[in-house]
């Protein structure tokens, strides 16, 4: 299983030479992109239509770990209700 992502692993998440992918172990489909540059940001992939979407919620951090579960479920349960996804605050 995967584990949840804290504030703590977030700011211990180091810079590789290629861009990581780091899932959330509470919200499937929640993840936290750290690119080689060291910038992190949060993104929801999902899969609407039967296309897969990927939203970007934001940089870390001026959008919380708790923001990112919030947007990113309201993500999830629009795709899952056949709606169009919430639109990114940043």
């Amino acid at each position: 299983m995967t584990k949840a992502l804290t504030v703590t692993r977030i700011d211990n998440a180091k810079a590789t030479s290629s861009r990581q992918e780091i899932p959330d172990g509470l919200l499937v489909g929640l993840y936290l992109v750290v690119q080689p540059s060291g910038a992190k940001s949060f993104a929801v992939r999902y899969r609407y239509a039967g296309q897969p979407r990927k939203l970007t919620l934001g940089a870390f951090p001026a959008i919380t770990l708790e923001a990112a579960r919030d947007i990113g479920a309201k993500a999830l349960r629009a795709a899952a209700e056949g709606r169009e996804r919430v639109r990114s605050p940043g």
